[in-house]
């Protein structure tokens, strides 16, 4: 956040809060690419793409439907490849605290035992950090869908 360029926003889980970093555009391409290979196509292959599209699209996440795509999940993703995710949102520095000097401090894999007692708090703020970062994914989509090729003129 020392960059006044930088977007975040406010979230609080487990009555804690936290800020959310929204990366830059080239690494939240990278992002978004690597996520959508890992995660998005085996979710989608599992709840469908219409259901995806409707929680990515829904800006309030009032009606996100957390558990469906965790049951989802469950039969496409491990451990290994949750705690790559979850160490590369917290290497990214996407995730950041306020410490008792009031200073911020970007939260380490290593401190996540420190603020959670339930693995469900870490999930979602992995979550709260995703979806904030895959904002506007669905038009990029959208986009290429729409795109015509130089054969339909």
């Amino acid at each position: 956040m020392s960059n006044n360029n930088t977007e975040f926003k406010k979230v609080t889980v487990a009555e804690k809060e936290f800020f959310i970093i929204k990366l830059d555009p080239w690494r939240r391409l990278t992002f978004i690419a690597d996520f959508q290979k890992d995660f998005l196509i085996p979710v989608i292959n599992s709840i469908g793409e219409e259901k995806i599209s409707s929680m990515l699209n829904n800006k309030d996440n009032m009606d996100f439907d957390f558990m469906s795509i965790i049951t989802s999940l469950s039969g496409v993703i491990d451990g290994n490849t949750i705690e790559k995710w979850t160490k590369r949102i917290l290497n990214e520095g996407l995730v950041i605290y306020v410490r008792e000097d009031e200073k911020k401090a970007k939260m380490s894999f290593i401190e996540l035992n420190d603020f959670f007692s339930n693995p469900i708090d870490i999930l979602i703020l992995m979550k709260d950090a995703i979806i904030f970062n895959l904002e506007g994914v669905s038009d990029l989509f959208n986009n290429f869908k729409q795109t015509k090729t130089l054969a339909e003129g």
